[in-house]
């Protein structure tokens, strides 16, 4: 057999195609045939001659051939035939249509292997053609082709996918599913199938709790890109176990439930989570069980948190009804007598209340609440560990506003950090910037990043000297991550003072400080004086 490239930088020549192709079948040298599969799947890259490339393969192999490679044992090299084969094979059916696939039966039957497999790779090779029936009815409506493929069995093996015990297949079945059912008009033909809803009703409120889980959140998924498919889903009581869950006595399968209700992102999720009494058994949760279940509270304020982050939910509106921000405030603030607060479970309000603000839509909500203003007083009070992420929780509300949006609400809020009896809040950071404790300075530091993409924020840390020297000390021990953050604090405040200076606003920095810290900006982070040494001769000899 003549030489093969192992590369995929050159085009493999035609006579050596040839002989690839005339000899291929008879390998069994895992090596060769991990080399010729390379050299057939290079050979089919190129967009031009890929019909005529692929009619030589399979008029010289039958793609049955390759198909029984995938159930060969190579030894320790199976796993990369299989990985070299599947990328073959998806190289050789590119341009073919999921219609077109499935007319052969001997495709067909190889499709539903490959959805059995217990490979992950042979499983995405399956899946990686049943995607193709979303962009073939992606161009119009096409009832009567997405009728039929729910039908099949092709797609009742795809939703088994889902109770795998491998991860990977789970996983990616329920990409393949969330592509499929998005598809225009997918959800409204899916469940004109009696067997369909079955199944996944089934599967949505099954006993076995992880397959539960990733049906329920396949359909989440599903909403976030589809909402008006909650209705749906809701009416036929596939979303019943997000409620229930709620009230289960295993606290593992209550704290898996909560997470998922943290993964809807759309005004129609929040209205679901809201009519079906969700949102008031959360809040029943965080007011009276957090000693019985304090995973599930913690749980419950992520879920605040990230409800905070979607861009489509109106916060301001579930907050005003349920009081969501006095729930937190009550945790800030270390509870009372008959409420007793965890630090981890202050730490995630502080972490929820950085999620809130973080998003410009709610920082003006945030800011004019009480707990808006206990956020902001309770850093004295605060151990090493809440104090890193109390400044990771202040840098996402810094955040929330650029150098011009949002940045009345963001010095309002900076103002309360620097209230009456308090001192100046940059010197708290500089202390914390030069810490022992790497997570704290790091921390810090990224606070002070985001202050200085506020115009107002440059100009605290213009007057405040022990800033400055903290910026332009090269003599400092700081951790490499720490010299790059210092480093990025002073070209962002130099740059939102150039904004200022363009808009004809006043200056932020003096004539000096913007010099010096100029010429630390062009030397680098890593720069350090040169020392002059002088070796002197023994003269004692």
């Amino acid at each position: 057999m003549p030489a093969i490239s192992n590369t995929a930088s050159t085009e493999a020549s035609t006579s050596q195609l040839d002989s690839i192709l005339s000899t291929l079948p008879t390998l069994t040298d895992p090596l060769a045939i991990i080399d010729a599969l390379l050299v057939l799947t290079h050979a089919l890259q190129n967009d031009t001659t890929h019909a005529a490339t692929g009619q030589k393969i399979l008029s010289s192999i039958p793609l049955a051939y390759f198909f029984q490679l995938l159930q060969q044992d190579f030894g320790y090299d199976t796993e990369t035939v299989i990985d070299r084969t599947c990328n073959m094979i998806e190289a050789l059916l590119k341009y073919q249509s999921y219609s077109t696939l499935t007319q052969d039966p001997v495709m067909v039957q190889a499709l539903e292997q490959a959805l059995q497999s217990p490979s992950p790779r042979v499983h995405a090779l399956g899946c990686s053609q049943v995607d193709k029936m979303a962009g073939q009815v992606a161009t119009g409506p096409d009832y009567e082709t997405l009728f039929l493929f729910y039908k099949t069995n092709v797609f009742q093996l795809l939703l088994q996918g889902l109770a795998s015990d491998s991860i990977a297949i789970a996983e990616r079945t329920k990409k393949s599913l969330v592509t499929i059912i998005l598809s225009p008009y997918a959800v409204n033909v899916l469940f004109q199938d009696r067997q369909n809803k079955a199944t996944l009703y089934e599967m949505a409120n099954s006993r076995n709790s992880i397959v539960q889980l990733r049906t329920l959140e396949t359909l989440i998924e599903i909403t976030n890109e589809s909402p008006k498919a909650i209705d749906d889903f809701e009416a036929l009581g596939m979303l019943d176990a997000l409620k229930s869950g709620l009230d289960s006595s295993d606290v593992l399968t209550r704290f898996n439930i909560i997470e998922l209700l943290s993964k809807f992102g759309t005004e129609e999720g929040s209205d679901f989570l809201d009519k079906s009494g969700i949102f008031a058994r959360l809040t029943d949760i965080v007011a009276n069980e957090t000693e019985q279940d304090p995973l599930g509270v913690n749980a419950v304020i992520k879920l605040y948190g990230q409800l905070g982050t979607a861009v489509y939910v109106m916060f301001p509106l579930v907050e005003r009804k349920f009081g969501i921000l006095s729930q937190l405030e009550r945790i800030l603030v270390g509870g009372d007598e008959t409420y007793q607060v965890s630090e981890s479970l202050k730490q995630e309000a502080i972490a929820a209340v950085g999620l809130i603000g973080g998003n410009g839509n709610n920082l003006q909500w945030l800011v004019k609440s009480t707990c808006g203003d206990a956020f902001a007083k309770m850093y004295g009070s605060l151990s090493r560990d809440s104090r890193v992420v109390y400044f990771h929780a202040l840098a996402q509300i810094l955040q929330g506003g650029g150098i011009t949006k949002g940045g009345s609400d963001v010095k309002a809020l900076f103002d309360q950090l620097e209230g009456s009896g308090q001192s100046p809040f940059v010197g708290r950071l500089v202390t914390a910037a030069k810490s022992q404790s790497i997570e704290l300075a790091l921390a810090a530091l990224s606070a002070m990043i985001k202050l200085s993409n506020h115009q107002f924020g440059v100009q605290k840390i213009g007057q405040d000297r022990d800033a400055i020297t903290f910026l332009l000390d090269r003599n400092l021990e700081l951790t490499h991550a720490g010299k790059v953050a210092r480093a990025e604090v002073i070209a962002d405040m130099l740059q939102t003072a150039a904004y200022a200076r363009e808009k004809g606003e006043e200056e932020l920095l003096t004539a000096d400080q913007i010099s010096r810290l100029d010429l630390a900006r062009r030397q680098g982070a890593f720069y350090q004086r040169a020392t002059a040494t002088v070796a002197i001769k023994d003269i004692a000899a």
